[in-house]
């Protein structure tokens, strides 16, 4: 989930986070990893010259299978393995989060896959492997997890950056797959902020369809098992549309401000991408979220010039249920995020 940043091209971080408020960095690499090798991730820090370099870590280690399919309907989702090729059962690791992954033939190459469940003896795809493609005891494949994460040490996270975002760095090297080459040493980049308080909306997919559902019951808005990435890619825009709005040389501005306030605009632009393929639909839920978004921004920016008396009434994030609170910005209350691409 991209709670608090636009993907990996920019990313945000809680001032004086630590390894015990949970400051992990997710890293979902664009390809699969040269065996034996560990990718590497370096931040620079504000003086341009001192570096971090945290460890990163696998969430699962890879797994053997040598076989594919069986059963009545040879079910081609489905890879298994015998002789104790799968690590330990790993529960919370496939969906959304963690289940991505590559898997990695001895004859058709690499293929990017997403997995949907891990059981006794079998990793269960979201999708079928190609037909063409052969998994046997004679010709093992590699199921090769994407993401990777790091404890961003507390150095990295001592001081805001509204004006000069910390560059980072991850440099791995690739696997080609069967016969092909290992690619060159690859790099993947982009820039941290390190700010005091993050812009959140408190939308969250168990509140999309609480609210979504009472206001427009015929819809099909509760059918899917998880609306989180239409959600952040939503999020993505609204934040756009913030920064257009209050552009202020290069300051991060939308963590300046009340999250809460534009819930109902964050609302509306979700839904206009969920009914995207219907064009009226889509444009009366694009006007409803600007139209919202003009009312938030018209309570809050003026109000932001006088922070002691702003009153916050937003959703706290919350993957269980939703809630609210009100205080001022005197009040002390932090919400743990996750951070980037993958969470």
């Amino acid at each position: 989930m991209i709670r608090n940043g636009q993907g990996d091209a920019e990313r945000k971080l809680l001032l004086n986070s630590s390894a015990g408020r949970r400051a992990l960095w997710p890293v979902v690499m664009p390809e699969a990893i040269k065996s034996g090798t560990t990718p590497t991730l370096t931040f620079t820090l504000a003086d341009g010259v001192t570096t971090e370099a945290p460890a990163l870590t696998v969430v699962r280690a890879s797994d053997t299978v040598n076989g594919i399919g069986g059963g009545t309907t040879n079910d081609r989702r489905r890879l298994t393995a015998s002789g104790g090729g799968l690590a330990a059962l790993h529960r919370g690791i496939p969906g959304v989060d963690f289940g991505a992954a590559y898997l990695i033939t001895a004859l058709d190459g690499v293929f990017a896959v997403q997995v949907s469940r891990i059981e006794a003896g079998a990793i269960v795809l979201a999708d079928e492997v190609p037909k063409a493609v052969i998994i046997s005891a004679d010709y093992p494949a590699t199921v090769q997890w994407a993401t990777w994460t790091a404890t961003i040490p507390v150095t990295v996270t001592a001081t805001q950056t509204y004006e000069s975002p910390l560059p980072w760095v991850v440099e791995y090297t690739g696997k080609g797959g069967a016969d092909v080459p290992d690619m060159p040493s690859q790099q993947m980049h982009g820039f941290v902020h390190v700010v005091d308080r993050l812009f959140q909306t408190g939308l969250t997919h168990q509140r999309f369809v609480q609210v979504a559902s009472g206001m427009w019951p015929g819809a099909v808005y509760n059918r899917l098992a998880d609306w989180t990435p239409i959600i952040d890619q939503a999020f993505l825009r609204l934040v756009q549309m913030v920064r257009a709005a209050i552009a202020t040389g290069g300051r991060r501005a939308e963590d300046d401000l009340d999250g809460g306030a534009f819930f109902d605009a964050h609302l509306h632009l979700t839904a206009a991408l969920i009914r995207a393929a219907d064009a009226a639909e889509y444009d009366r839920q694009m006007a409803a979220a600007r139209r919202l978004l003009d009312v938030a921004l018209a309570r809050v920016v003026n109000a932001a010039s006088t922070p002691a008396a702003v009153e916050r009434q937003g959703q706290v994030g919350s993957d269980l249920a939703g809630g609210s609170f009100a205080g001022t910005d005197t009040t002390s209350r932090r919400v743990t995020q996750r951070i980037g691409q993958g969470w």
